[in-house]
């Protein structure tokens, strides 16, 4: 995405007469881009962790996922003409902030997202008097799979996604929802599980309309995704001293992310760093939720995300 938008911004820095130039790309990559670096003995290596997770997969789903609101499996609705967002930033300080307290209790940045939002998932729901203890909130999570080597591969989804999820109960206990966290997504490392959803999709395939049928399943995909897009446009041939992006004539001072909706979950949330300012982009269907019910989720949000950085504090750094 960042990419296309980079190239765009580098094209009208041209037209104005700066000396700047595209960031020289291979298409060539492209045939090979669904090999991700593996020789096939890799893929050989990989066969007993998929089983693994695609026995996961089978046990995940079925825990039946709940849709974020009723409303949220309704597709006789008239189409959305753009999108809505509700967003929130975070300066290179509170960002900071959070970095030291995830690091306090043994996490990532991304590990205190994964369970705030999950956490705020929970207190929206039951605010809104939704679902009951034998519920699944599912959280779908984008995993990208371009490796450093593909520096070079043009824009195109390089891309898997895992789910995560959480029952009423253990979303009530903020403590053990962070250590359930932490030990999902080393397991996903670990055990290379960003490949397991693809290699469902290729099994899929051997049926025919067997990608459709999935697809297209009854079933809620998820409650809500959550998507960490990391640093975007980060050391780039446009980038000023304040880490902007600046054209002849304009600095782009903000930025805004729109990841696209699955079935049952009607709200989707963007964290990404720009120009060192940590921002949140909550991208929600308003015929399926209100503006007032999507402010009220980024809010809880917010504040579990606070109150992480407040426990932070008072802890030691773990070794």
């Amino acid at each position: 995405m960042t990419m296309i938008f980079e190239d765009l911004l580098i094209a009208y820095a041209q037209m104005k007469g700066a000396a700047v130039t595209f960031t020289k790309l291979d298409a060539g990559l492209l045939p090979q881009r669904n090999d991700f670096g593996l020789t096939w003995r890799d893929k050989v290596k990989l066969i007993p962790s998929q089983m693994i997770g695609l026995l996961a997969c089978w046990r995940l789903h079925q825990q039946k996922a709940v849709p974020l609101t009723p409303n949220a499996m309704r597709y006789d609705l008239p189409p959305m003409q753009a999108p809505v967002m509700i967003s929130r930033r975070f300066s290179a300080e509170e960002r900071r902030q959070i970095g030291v307290a995830a690091k306090k209790q043994g996490a990532m940045t991304n590990d205190f997202f994964l369970r705030d939002f999950h956490a705020a998932l929970g207190l929206w729901r039951k605010e809104q008097g939704l679902g009951g203890p034998e519920d699944w909130v599912r959280l779908v999570v984008p995993v990208s799979l371009r490796r450093p080597a593909d520096r070079f591969l043009p824009a195109v989804n390089v891309l898997s996604a895992i789910s995560l999820n959480r029952s009423p109960k253990t979303l009530g206990d903020r403590q053990r929802l962070l250590k359930v966290t932490l030990a999902d997504m080393a397991w996903v490392k670990n055990r290379n599980l960003g490949y397991t959803f693809l290699m469902l999709l290729r099994m899929c395939r051997l049926m025919p309309g067997g990608i459709r049928r999935y697809a297209r399943r009854t079933e809620p995909h998820g409650t809500a995704i959550l998507s960490n897009l990391g640093q975007l446009f980060a050391g780039n041939a446009l980038q000023n001293r304040a880490r902007q992006q600046e054209v002849p004539g304009a600095v782009m001072e903000d930025f805004k992310a729109v990841t696209p909706f699955q079935k049952g979950a009607c709200a989707a949330l963007d964290a990404y760093v720009y120009a060192g300012r940590l921002m949140f982009d909550l991208n929600y269907d308003p015929r399926m939720l209100s503006e007032a019910q999507a402010d009220r989720l980024m809010e809880l949000f917010i504040g579990q995300l606070k109150l992480s950085v407040e426990e932070g504090s008072k802890q030691e750094v773990k070794p």
